[in-house]
């Protein structure tokens, strides 16, 4: 109940700041779901499967007067999440307090990603709550701290301030071995590359193109994986994987059809309406240049046109930088319909997919020569299917005979307050154990 009352008071959110855009005590409610989350996170007890693995490893982890004398390499941990897991057994050995440390910090940086790139920030508060909040907080939680690390560097990302990029990134590879592939994401931005990452037509032939090359090597998992390892610690996890029996599954049909049409086709919908009326704003400034002869210009008309054409490359740069980001994501969840443990990358490049959709929402459409807006109730009705897709994973079997549901991993919420064990959700656990 605790979930639908928090998704309720953020669609008040979506309607009275985004929709209707009242800025009166704005940024007050978002604090508020930013305060409310992280206590959600931080107070929970027994929730995630992830989470209780961690929970039974912290009585090994060592406290920060300890840590010298730690063997980093006795354990599978990264270096990066031993030192942030030490920072909250030296306050407390209690696993509450790596909790509270790990919400305050994921979802600070995910509220700050949020209130930054997109003008609809309770929509898009809304889609995270729904499709990557519990994952982050609750079950990946040494990635999620990796995935701050790479929300931080967008900026530099976007601002092609390269250096400080990997000065974010490199330390996310200390908290999980997935981040090393995000040293690689500026590639994208090199000539011949980057026409890759452009969405046009040629992105329909790209989709088809990384589907082809899963299918292949899902029936290749470990030879290629094992070519691609470049660290011991990344060759174990790809044992670990190759002897997992969903490494290489291939989604079933109406997995396919969730993962297209919720992390595809959305996002593609609205990059491709976000083109439409960059187009059309574009051509509505006419000509930077007056209607007059150049040469009678001031000089402040023509400084007043130097910025306005610098303003305008500094537009296209971004946009074009945020496609990357979005294409990735779209990208990554394509590869993972026939190798699904892919998905994790979405965990990275998710936030951009999400926050584009949210973008899109409220704006009017360009259909031809005709500019549509949608009420609310039409918007609602539209962006339904986007998260309905993720309830009904929530609703998926968590064992072979479907006795158990995705969704009793974090429902009923139990608090450290009042530490109550849930039968169901510990016969999940067991099941995962033993497997």
């Amino acid at each position: 109940m605790i979930y639908i009352a928090i998704f309720l008071l953020m669609l008040v959110g979506v309607y009275a700041f985004d929709y209707r855009k009242t800025r009166q005590f704005s940024l007050l409610y978002y604090l508020f779901f930013l305060v409310v989350l992280i206590l959600i996170s931080g107070l929970r007890y027994r929730l995630g499967t992830d989470s209780v693995v961690y929970e039974g490893y912290y009585d090994q982890v060592p406290t920060l007067w300890e840590l010298g004398r730690f063997k980093f390499d006795s354990t599978r941990y990264e270096p990066g999440y031993m030192v942030f897991a030490s920072v909250a057994k030296t306050i407390s050995p209690d696993f509450m307090m790596l909790q509270l440390l790990h919400a305050i910090v994921v979802n600070s940086v995910v509220f700050w990603f949020i209130y930054k790139v997109t003008p609809n920030r309770f929509l898009g508060l809304s889609f995270y709550f729904i499709i990557l909040y519990f994952n982050l907080n609750m079950q990946v939680m040494r990635e999620a701290l990796a995935v701050c690390f790479f929300l931080l560097a967008w900026p530099s990302f976007r601002d092609g301030k390269w250096l400080w990029y990997y000065l974010l990134v490199i330390p996310a590879t200390l908290f999980h071995s997935s981040a090393i592939l995000m040293l690689l994401v500026p590639l994208c931005c090199l000539p011949g590359v980057r026409e890759l990452f452009v969405f046009g037509r040629r992105t329909f032939l790209i989709c088809i193109l990384v589907l082809g090359i899963g299918i292949f090597i899902q029936t290749r998992f470990s030879q290629v994986f094992n070519f691609m390892a470049v660290t011991e610690r990344m060759m174990d996890r790809v044992n670990a994987y190759s002897a997992n029996k969903q490494s290489g599954n291939i989604l079933n049909i109406a997995g396919m059809i969730g993962v297209v049409s919720q992390f595809c086709i959305y996002p593609l919908l609205a990059l491709y309406f976000m083109n439409q009326n960059r187009r059309f704003l574009l051509h509505g400034r006419q000509d930077f240049l007056p209607r007059k002869n150049r040469f009678k210009l001031t000089q402040q008309e023509k400084r007043e046109i130097r910025e306005q054409r610098r303003e305008q490359r500094r537009e296209d740069r971004e946009f074009y930088r945020w496609q990357i980001m979005v294409l990735l994501s779209v990208y990554v969840m394509i590869f993972s319909v026939p190798m699904f443990i892919f998905a994790r990358y979405f965990n990275y490049f998710g936030l951009f997919s999400l926050c584009t959709v949210a973008t899109w929402a409220f704006s009017r459409l360009r259909v031809g020569t005709k500019r549509i807006r949608l009420q609310f109730a039409g918007w609602v009705l539209a962006l339904i299917p986007y998260i309905g897709f993720n309830l009904m994973a929530f609703n998926a079997p968590a064992n072979r005979s479907g006795t158990l549901k995705v969704y009793q991993i974090y429902y009923p919420y139990k608090s450290r307050l009042n530490p109550e064990m849930d039968p169901e959700r510990e016969a999940i656990y067991r099941y995962f154990n033993a497997r």
